[in-house]
């Protein structure tokens, strides 16, 4: 991955995942990765996780809002597919919930 003492980088690694991006202080580190899927069961299944992000940042999945919108069960879903396929967990959010989560 891309190290820098602050600031974010788009699509790093050739797209491993969408955003990497380190707080002023460099205490806070995420990765984000954005996936525009109706079935969680897809998404479940397609999605191979953060690897080489993992140890080192707090890692998101983000859907679009109106995901949740068409499906209120869709982050339960998706958690029970993944667990069901043996993948590991992954924190799933909306975008506005991982703005708001940013932004506290």
């Amino acid at each position: 991955p891309t190290r820098r003492s602050s600031g974010s980088t788009l699509w790093p690694c050739l797209d491993r995942v969408d955003l990497v991006a380190v707080s002023p202080d460099g205490e806070r580190r995420i990765a984000v990765d954005v996936k525009d899927y109706l079935s969680p069961a897809s998404l479940a299944a397609r999605f191979s996780g953060f690897k080489e992000y993992a140890a080192d940042h707090k890692c998101y999945l983000v859907v679009p809002d109106y995901i949740p919108a068409l499906d209120p069960k869709y982050a339960v879903r998706f958690e029970t597919f993944r667990a069901s396929y043996g993948k590991s967990p992954v924190a799933l959010r909306t975008m506005s919930a991982l703005l708001e989560e940013l932004e506290a």
